[in-house]
């Protein structure tokens, strides 16, 4: 046992473990890295690991958000991944410090931003749109051990009928109304048909549905 809820967090000073979400990744070395709150009620959710069984925080709500000027992390961060060389990503939702809720979705990886809700238009959509991302699904974000390569499900903004999309490296995979690219499926991919999404650390990707 590493971990447990109401236990003290070994990452911060004077603060229990809250609850631990589901998602906990693992690298090559056996490091891990989690989401989860601690007792208090201001800053309190964070993303944590343990690299070389040592704690460290990779998040925390209040705390800057990378290559987003002026923008702070609020208490929505999940969707954890933990690269071989012990960089992290995650997802976080709510922004502070934008302005808007329309731009306050961001993918984080390695300290690097990804992707940004209302902002980030992926490559390869059907017909050459350049739709925007207006959001990411609960832990479907994924990387390769060495970060090089990685994977969303989420929707586009616009039409519904055609909104739900698989995204690799910036680029659209899989589309909703639209047929698998490379197979011989005539039928296009249903409404909340894409699931069970996910990446191996030699960046192989999967999605079932």
């Amino acid at each position: 046992l590493v971990l447990q809820e109401g236990s003290p967090a070994p990452w911060t000073a004077g603060a229990d473990c809250g609850t631990i979400d589901q998602r906990v990744d693992v690298n090559a070395s056996g490091d891990f890295v989690l989401a989860t709150n601690v007792s208090g009620t201001v800053d309190d959710d964070y993303v944590a690991g343990r690299i070389g069984g040592a704690w460290t925080t990779f998040a925390q709500e209040g705390g800057a958000v990378p290559g987003l000027a002026g923008a702070t992390l609020d208490d929505t961060i999940d969707s954890p991944l933990l690269l071989d060389d012990g960089r992290a990503g995650y997802a976080a939702g709510g922004l502070g410090g934008l302005g808007s809720t329309s731009i306050d979705d961001v993918l984080v990886l390695g300290g690097a931003l990804l992707l940004q809700e209302g902002v980030t238009a992926p490559a390869g959509q059907a017909g050459g749109a350049t739709r925007a991302i207006e959001n990411f699904d609960l832990g479907d974000f994924w990387a390769s051990g060495d970060g090089n390569s990685w994977l969303v499900q989420g929707d586009l903004e616009g039409s519904s009928s055609s909104d739900d999309v698989v995204v690799v490296d910036g680029a659209v995979v899989l589309q909703e109304g639209e047929t698998v690219p490379g197979t011989g499926f005539v039928d296009p991919i249903a409404s909340s048909g894409i699931h069970g999404v996910s990446m191996a650390a030699d960046g192989t990707w999967f999605a079932q549905g």
